[in-house]
C-alpha cells in the first residue's frame, strides 16, 4: 500500500524562507531540464525528496507545477521592513548606511558576489540598543558577533530579503550612472583643456 505524500505548496513569497530561497537559486543549472527544475523546486520549497518525485501522478506534478508557477509571477516586495521580531528580539536594519564602516562595506561586498543573502542581512539588521519613535540605535558592527546572526535570519520570509536585495541594486545602479556621468564631464574637460592647448 502505497503511503499518501503530503505537502505544502507556497502561494505567496511571504511563505518561502530565506535559507529555501538561497539553496534553491545555488542548486539550479542551465543544464536543468524542466523536470530538473520542478524537482528542485519541489525539494526546496516543498521539501519533497528527490526521490519521491517518480512516485507522484502527471497530473498531480502538473497541478503542482502550475500553482508553482503562480508564485514565480507574483511581484516581489520592494518595501524595506525596518524592525524585525527574531525569537523576541527586536533588530533594526542599518538607520545610516551613509556611515557604513569599512569593515561592514567590504563584508557586505564579499557576501553580496557569493550571493549570501542571510549573511548580507546579518550585517544590515542588527539587534536595536535604543528606541524613540521611528528613530533607533543598533549595535555596532562586529564580524565575530554579527557574522554568526545569519542563522537567525536563514528562516526570515524572501521578501525581507528581496527587498534589501532591490534596493542595493537600485543603489548600484545609481552609483554607476553618476560614476558614467562623472567620468563622460571629465572626458569633455580634459578634451577641452587639450584643445586650448593646442598650439595654433
Amino acid at each position: 500500500m502505497n503511503t499518501p505524500i503530503t505537502l505544502s505548496i507556497p502561494t505567496e513569497w511571504s511563505e518561502v524562507s530565506m535559507k529555501q530561497y538561497s539553496d534553491y537559486i545555488a542548486s539550479v543549472s542551465d543544464e536543468d531540464t524542466n523536470e530538473d527544475n520542478l524537482a528542485k523546486i519541489l525539494l526546496h520549497f516543498c521539501n519533497v525528496k528527490p526521490n519521491l518525485v517518480k512516485h507522484f501522478k502527471i497530473t498531480d506534478l502538473q497541478r503542482i507545477q502550475t500553482s508553482l508557477e503562480g508564485l514565480m509571477i507574483k511581484p516581489i516586495n520592494k518595501t524595506i521592513i525596518n524592525k524585525i521580531n527574531i525569537d523576541g528580539k527586536l533588530f533594526g536594519f542599518h538607520p545610516k548606511l551613509d556611515e557604513l564602516t569599512m569593515g561592514e562595506f567590504v563584508d557586505l561586498d564579499t557576501h553580496s558576489k557569493a550571493n549570501n543573502l542571510s549573511k548580507m542581512m546579518a550585517i544590515l539588521y542588527r539587534p536595536i540598543l535604543e528606541e524613540d519613535g521611528v528613530r533607533y540605535t543598533i549595535e555596532p558592527y562586529s564580524f565575530s558577533i554579527h557574522g554568526k546572526n545569519h542563522k537567525l535570519l536563514e528562516s526570515l520570509s524572501i521578501n525581507i530579503a528581496n527587498a534589501v536585495a532591490v534596493f542595493f541594486w537600485t543603489l548600484g545602479e545609481e552609483l554607476l550612472k553618476d560614476t558614467r556621468t562623472y567620468l563622460e564631464e571629465r572626458k569633455k574637460v580634459e578634451q577641452k583643456l587639450v584643445t586650448v592647448g593646442s598650439p595654433s
